[in-house]
């Protein structure tokens, strides 16, 4: 994992990204992040890693807080995870995905967008497969 953590938009393939139907987004890359983003930040699709500190038990202190709607405790490629939605209603759509590959570090996928309706959770699952399956590449 250490090798994407200065160059995170290396994590995902070109065509992994088409898959995702990223391409035509705008990139950011900054050291631990990329940001695929659409209308000047209207919508935006993030990938980081995080080797500092336990966001998986983060994740799980907020369960119970009122505004995730979805929860749910997943499996990427062998690793604990959480996939959780905010209260999405039209015209804003979000999901958050936390895999964590190792103590006190691990994958994170967030997509916000105010207008693109789409299966956001299901694409950042699907990013979080990708970067699993990269990480022994």
């Amino acid at each position: 994992m250490r090798k994407y953590t200065t160059q995170a938009c290396d994590a995902l393939t070109q065509q992994q990204v088409a898959s995702l139907e990223l391409s035509s987004y705008q990139v950011l890359r900054a050291t631990n992040l990329c940001r695929w983003s659409l209308d000047g930040g209207k919508t935006t699709f993030d990938l980081s890693f995080n080797t500092v500190m336990d966001v998986l038990q983060l994740y799980y202190d907020e369960a119970d807080k009122p505004y995730w709607v979805v929860f749910e405790a997943i499996t990427v490629g062998g690793f604990p995870g959480v996939k959780r939605q905010g209260d999405s209603k039209p015209p804003v759509y979000n999901c958050q995905v936390f895999v964590a590959t190792g103590p006190k570090q691990g994958i994170e996928v967030r997509a916000v967008s105010t207008g693109v309706a789409a299966d956001w959770c299901g694409k950042a699952v699907k990013a979080a497969e990708f970067v699993v399956g990269n990480l022994g590449t």
